[in-house]
């Protein structure tokens, strides 16, 4: 779709055409870092145009994607990691044990002078990772696995046919998205070429100026969402 906005974030707005050199570079940073086919590419971060890079960066060097809660305490999240045995991380800050790629001021220097990935024939494997909230014992992870190149699409013209997204579309990211839902919703949104407003954190009056502003038309939300919008004064709605 080249220069229709994929992801925008506050002032910022990256194109697919963007995204697309953006995550062919950061897939060769995450090579140099030891990323490879079948050992998951871990993502500690807040909603950000950087998750999602990842993302499709861990795609193009066929590797699983496994989003990891932020919120987590240090040891949590290097369980996770370890358990999930990750190859490479990108976080905020370095995860001990393993190779990070901290974003910031050095990821970008490392994007600008990355070389594009090869194109390479996604193969059968495990593609995505997530981990359970681990309330009653250690998280466990879940994999969505066995999905070559055209199962996915298969799988993702389901959901576009499921819930009747277009390239129309405008998404407004609002939950975490290291949580299945919102962070599928997005993925959903970048293969069928829709626009998505990423919000940081959620805010009950920033969701309704974003909706606004930008004519948002899905947004993936639970009930707590709906609770704090009919918090807002009547008049402010």
């Amino acid at each position: 779709m080249g220069d229709k906005p994929a992801l925008i974030l506050g002032g910022r707005v990256d194109s697919f055409a963007q995204l697309d050199e953006r995550s062919d570079r950061l897939a060769a940073v995450l090579e140099k870092h030891g990323a490879r086919r079948g050992a998951p590419v871990a993502v500690v971060l807040p909603n950000g145009i950087e998750f999602f890079e990842t993302s499709m960066a861990a795609a193009k060097v066929d590797a699983p994607f496994l989003p990891v809660n932020w919120h987590l305490k240090a040891d949590e999240i290097a369980y996770i990691v370890g358990d999930a045995g990750a190859s490479v991380v990108v976080a905020e800050r370095p995860v001990p044990g393993v190779p990070t790629v901290v974003v910031g001021d050095d990821y970008e220097t490392a994007l600008a002078a990355a070389a594009g990935a090869p194109s390479r024939d996604r193969a059968a494997g495990p593609s995505l990772v997530f981990y359970t909230s681990g309330t009653t014992a250690k998280p466990k992870g879940i994999v969505l696995e066995g999905f070559d190149r055209e199962r996915m699409r298969m799988g993702m013209e389901g959901q576009v046919a499921l819930w009747g997204w277009t390239a129309d579309d405008v998404h407004l990211l609002c939950g975490p998205a290291y949580h299945a839902g919102p962070c599928g919703w997005t993925h959903t949104a970048l293969y069928i070429d829709a626009t998505t407003v990423i919000r940081p954190r959620w805010d009950a009056r920033e969701w309704l100026r974003l909706v606004q502003q930008h004519r948002v038309t899905r947004a993936f939300m639970v009930p707590a969402h709906f609770i704090r919008l009919l918090e807002v004064p009547a008049e402010e709605r």
